[in-house]
This record gives C-alpha cells, structure tokens and sequence, in this order.
C-alpha cells in the first residue's frame, strides 16, 4: 500500500485532488492489478490529516432521523439518506471522492472506462458502524435503481480512530469462499478502491463490543457497459463465511422485496427502452 504526501497538519478535503494528481497513477495501477485475492488498491493520506476525525465528530453528532438503521441476518449498520443533511467536512470529502480527479483516477488503475459520479450517493455516502456492527460477505448490486447505469467501481474511505483488536475490518474473500484472502484495517485516511464483481466477494467482520464507531465514506462509479461477468441473481448475492450456516444469509422479507422491487424498475426501464426503437 502507499502513504502519500500530507498537505501540512490541516486543511479543507478539496486539497485532496492535489494529492492525487501527484501520484504515479501507473505504477499504482500495476498495483492494484497484483493484490490479492483480487484486484484493488489501498493509498492512505488522500486527503489532509485532520478531515477523517473532522468527519467522525460530525458523524457521531447526527441526528437519528439522518441515518437508516440496516440491521437483519445479513447486517448491522447504519448510513446516510442524503448527502445533504450531512456535516460540511463530510459533504467536502464527498465531493472529492466523486469529482473528476478520483474519477479520472479510478479509471486510470482500474482500466474500467466511461466511468460516471452518482450525485444522489444512492447506496454509497457515509457508512456507520456501532460496536457490535458488522457485514456478511456479498456481492454488491449490480445495477443502479434509479438510473439503470451498471456499478462498476467502489470508494471507500474511512475516518474514525481504530487499534488493533477492534475489529471491523474489511475482509476480501476469493470467490470460492476456502479461506479469507485478505484483511485490510480501517484506519484513518485509507482509501481502497475495487470493482464490485461476483467474483470479488466482501464483508465487514464484526466491531468489538467496547469498539467505538467505524465510520467510512463511499462513492460509486457507474458505466453504461456492463461488467464482463453476468451478476448473480439477487437471492445468491450473499455468501457464507466457512463458519456460517446457510440460512444465516438468507434475506429478510424487506430486502426480498427490496431486491424484487428492483427488478422490476429494471425489466420495465428495459421494456421501454425497446418500445422507443
């Protein structure tokens, strides 16, 4: 992984965008296409050192009715509605993971071209997790609801102070689920990017009881060509760790309709799209 060069003790998180522009984007490319057990990249420092614990303070201060609580078989976290309601550092920071650097960043080592910013963070924005929080393994959505572009690539950012043993990191796993590939701790200021295929299977393992919150941001970076890998049906998306039983993953009665719902706004978009020709 990389540290890059801070811009001084403080600053806002548009200096972040200067950061970047001074990375060798090519040989960081190389990088991510070596990782393992799949492509992606971990950078920490993208942004100036003070924004992450500037953005866990504003998390922490949220108020209830800002954040949807996700908790069932599959997962327990909570994230945000809008980006709007968000505080003014986390709304920054937002804008520099989806402006037009990170962007043309993401693409560069990715190799994924035609990428484009969803400026509502429909599933993306800030992610909090409580102690005891966690996330099951999964596959992500493939395709935008609203918009029907294909999700192609995920930023991941995260902000809140965190030590060994507090648990919640991110696990990467092979797609055949044997053994977990890889852990990447969540410390302040690390940025990872990978493209949210089914063959690239992620989750969260679970905070400690007395962990304080994890907090992360993310973006998503959309295409209108899809993946080279069919996705899998919505009911398969999630995947048991060696230790897990089947039914642990099997979905609520909410996120069954959530999913079918979805669905159907794609089959119908669809639909129209031939009635036009």
């Amino acid at each position: 992984m990389r540290a890059l060069r801070r811009a001084g003790a403080s600053g806002g998180p548009r200096k972040g965008a200067g950061l970047l522009e001074a990375l060798d984007w090519t040989a960081l490319r190389d990088e991510y296409q070596r990782a393992t057990p799949w492509p992606h990249l971990v950078v920490d420092g993208i942004l100036p050192a003070d924004v992450p614990a500037r953005v866990a303070t504003e998390a922490a201060a949220l108020s209830e009715s800002a954040l949807v609580r996700r908790r069932s078989r599959r997962q327990y976290k909570l994230s945000s509605l809008e980006a709007d309601g968000l505080g003014p550092t986390t709304r920054e920071a937002l804008d520099v993971l989806s402006g037009s650097v990170l962007t043309d960043f993401v693409q560069t080592v990715t190799g994924i071209d035609g990428l484009e910013t969803d400026p509502t963070f429909c599933r993306a924005g800030l992610f909090v997790y409580p102690a005891g929080g966690w996330q099951r393994v999964h596959e992500d959505f493939p395709v935008h609801p609203h918009t029907g572009l294909w999700n192609r690539a995920v930023v991941l950012y995260y902000c809140s102070d965190w030590k060994p043993g507090m648990g919640g990191r991110l696990e990467l796993w092979p797609s055949d689920m044997s053994a977990i590939g890889q852990r990447i701790e969540p410390v302040p200021g690390r940025l990872v990017v990978f493209e949210p295929t089914r063959a690239h299977p992620h989750g969260v393992e679970a905070l400690a009881p007395d962990a304080g919150l994890r907090v992360a941001l993310s973006s998503r970076l959309y295409s209108h060509e899809a993946p080279a890998l069919t996705p899998s049906p919505p009911m398969l998306r999630w995947s048991r760790r060696p230790s897990e039983r089947r039914r642990d993953v099997w979905p609520t009665a909410s996120e069954f309709f959530r999913e079918l719902t979805t669905q159907v706004r794609r089959r119908s978009r669809k639909s129209s799209r031939r009635d036009t020709y």
